[in-house]
């Protein structure tokens, strides 16, 4: 039998809970899972309210676009001003030659020491596509990259939403309580309006708000999605052992495994985390118990020995095949140095941090101090924004108001806080991970001098800590039932709009500075032409004017020959002519 809590005076939507005299475990039921012949449908919106959380859900999403608008505004920089001409021109419109390519190069950069084919094909993927949309469209470049960055940003959010929904509790009577959806929705806007407040957009080359965002942004993906995918498939495979939940179990986890070690070092921290969510997940009565063990020993230690045994044999390769022209970055030093770039680079994520190096870099692009707080009439959506999670909070405490169900309402509370507390844990060490990973590098302190050099691990980390915040303060309101919950919400709220009201002009300048340098400039003026294809006779010699502004401009000469060769081949790919006809 499936008891609803359709009465209770939660602060909350309600929570299913098994209850079975039948000793076979039975499947949880989370709040998006209707209970067969259950009279109350869980979620359904009284109507009077739906146009209001509508409202509040679009305040929360305009509010976010606004505040992250510097980030997506963003110039081309790093790597990404050629590569989006260089692909393109090597596949020649052959989406397949991408892994013919990639495949042929892993001799050459495993000597380098490098072996992260996987990573290299999701950027070439973006990279292929965003350029021949823009030129069979004539968006510009910057336009398609800022929207890439809005998309991933969803699919992130949506990773954490399915994290959450992945998480456990135990109820006294030994059965799994599922958060509520409520809960997820809540965590989900939360982490979209905190998330916004968390852009830093000053020293470009190397932050993760802006270069690289399928690996940067992905990382969230990667990171909460992985849990979320272990803790799905122990759970099924614990409530129904079959032949094929078991294949599918081993064969995700192999999977899951192989990608995480040929994608990304960022990556790396998935692993470890997945196998705490294991360790806190919560086994139910005692006649269940040694199903979920058995299933976590199969998901967990299919897990182990393919990212082990894979991250093992790689390393050795590259030991032998990387002699003397390893990357620098490939390099791990551990010590007092490494935990010194541990903390700048962990206290780099938070978004206040960076007012000072932001000042420093704005000075030296030609603008005089920082912009003061709330200066731009852009931050009323910092406003909006933190009004409407205060809003959300409001309208679902009203949407939840029941008659008391006494201590059986009470059980169900303190089981979904529990899951609440262990996915903050794991939250907690997606963060930190991904800090450490970053700070092992060799090469790390030739680029992070201090606090305020915001690194490619900042997007990982810093929604990981927000989401560990979030789920704190909804477990603290579910274990008290107090105004507490409210209190900590809104000051939450009011934090997001104060950060993001003091970054928000600085990275608007930051931005807008970065537009007018020199060297970006003229690489967007390439970028350009390769959209438009001018076939105007004088058009050959705009081009070649901007291949020579290339070096008059203080672009380095490595780049400089990236740039020109890409935009040849490109142009030659696009067009059937040299982008510039005096070049060999």
């Amino acid at each position: 039998m499936t008891v609803p809590r359709d009465k209770e005076p939660s602060n909350w939507s309600r929570t299913h809970v098994t209850v079975s005299a039948d000793p076979t475990p039975q499947p949880d039921l989370s709040a998006d899972e209707s209970a067969p012949g259950a009279e109350h449908r869980l979620g359904r919106r009284p109507p009077d309210l739906r146009w209001r959380k509508g409202l509040a859900v679009g305040a929360m999403l305009v509010g976010s676009l606004v505040i992250m608008w510097p980030a997506l505004a963003a110039p081309l920089n790093a790597d990404q001003r050629y590569m989006y001409l260089n692909v393109p021109g090597r596949v020649q419109g052959d989406w397949l030659e991408i892994v013919r390519i990639l495949w042929s190069e892993i001799p050459g950069r495993a000597e380098q020491g490098r072996m992260t084919p996987v990573g290299y094909f999701m950027q070439w993927l973006f990279y292929n596509g965003a350029t021949e949309l823009s030129v069979a469209t004539g968006t510009p470049l910057i336009v398609l990259h800022g929207i890439q960055k809005v998309l991933i940003f969803a699919v992130a959010v949506m990773g954490v939403a399915a994290f959450v929904k992945s998480l456990r509790g135990r109820a006294t009577d030994g059965q799994l309580v599922a958060p509520t959806r409520a809960t997820v929705w809540l965590v989900v806007g939360g982490v979209v309006v905190l998330g916004a407040a968390g852009v830093q957009t000053h020293l470009q080359f190397r932050n993760g708000w802006l270069s690289y965002p399928v690996l940067t942004y992905g990382a969230v993906i990667v990171g909460f999605g992985v849990v979320a995918l272990t803790l799905t498939l122990t759970r099924r495979l614990a409530e129904r052992t079959t032949v094929g939940r078991t294949a599918l179990a081993v064969a995700a986890m192999v999977f899951v495994g192989l990608f995480l070690n040929l994608s990304y070092e960022l990556y790396y921290v998935a692993f470890p985390a997945a196998l705490l969510a294991l360790l806190l997940q919560p086994n139910p009565t005692a006649h269940g118990r040694r199903r979920w063990r058995v299933a976590k020993l199969v998901t967990g230690g299919t897990l182990t020995v393919t990212f082990l045994s894979t991250f093992g044999a790689i390393r050795v390769w590259l030991s032998d095949a990387c002699v003397d022209q390893c990357y620098i970055g490939t390099e791990i030093q551990l010590g007092g140095e490494s935990a010194r770039m541990a903390w700048y680079n962990l206290a780099s994520s938070l978004p206040l941090s960076g007012r000072f190096t932001a000042m420093e870099e704005l000075t030296r692009l030609g603008r005089d101090g920082l912009p003061l707080p709330f200066s731009s009439p852009l931050t009323m959506a910092c406003i909006l924004a933190g009004a409407a999670m205060v809003a959300a909070w409001l309208l679902i405490q009203r949407h939840r108001g029941r008659a008391s169900t006494g201590e059986i309402d009470h059980t169900l509370m303190l089981a979904e806080s529990g899951a609440l507390l262990r996915g903050a844990a794991v939250a907690l060490a997606l963060a930190l991970g991904s800090v450490a990973v970053m700070s092992v590098s060799a090469q790390v302190p030739e680029i992070i001098r201090g606090i305020g050099y915001p690194y490619r691990h900042i997007v990982i980390t810093w929604i990981g800590l927000c989401v560990v915040g979030l789920l704190t303060v909804i477990a603290i309101d579910l274990r008290f039932r107090s105004r507490v919950g409210f209190g900590l919400w809104a000051a939450a709220a009011a934090a997001a709009v104060v950060v993001s009201g003091v970054m928000l002009p600085i990275n608007l300048q930051a931005t807008r500075a970065e537009l007018l340098s020199p060297s970006i400039m003229v690489t967007d003026a390439i970028h350009r032409e390769i959209t438009l294809g001018d076939p105007q006779p004088e058009a050959d010699e705009r081009r070649c004017a901007t291949i020579e502004a290339l070096a008059e401009n203080g672009v380095p000469p490595v780049s400089e020959n990236f740039i020109t060769n890409s935009a040849q081949r490109a142009y030659r790919y696009f067009y059937g002519v040299d982008y510039c006809s005096r070049i060999d």
